[in-house]
């Protein structure tokens, strides 16, 4: 599911996002944004609130992203993880 209502979501070229996937805002703040890369992976069931996925991110399945938060180029979001408000998985 993507809601586009809740945030501005730009979504690159050659990512999969597989079934059972939230992109979305959890609130309706104006200039949320979510911001998914090139090349990137999410897996089944993942939760994206309001952040950046940058370019060949790996997200796992059912892994949650909170608000503000971020995966850096070529960063790794194993199975089940959540990344809460505002933290950073550093690249590689």
């Amino acid at each position: 599911m993507i809601r586009g209502d809740t945030a501005s979501i730009q979504i690159g070229k050659n990512t999969t996002v597989q079934d059972l996937t939230r992109i979305a805002s959890n609130n309706s703040n104006a200039g949320d944004k979510v911001t998914i890369g090139d090349n990137v992976y999410i897996g089944a069931n993942v939760s994206l609130d309001a952040c950046t996925i940058e370019d060949n991110s790996f997200i796992g399945m059912g892994a949650s992203v909170g608000r503000g938060a971020k995966v850096e180029a070529f960063g790794v979001l194993a199975a089940g993880s959540v990344l809460a408000e505002g933290q950073t998985v550093m690249s590689g």
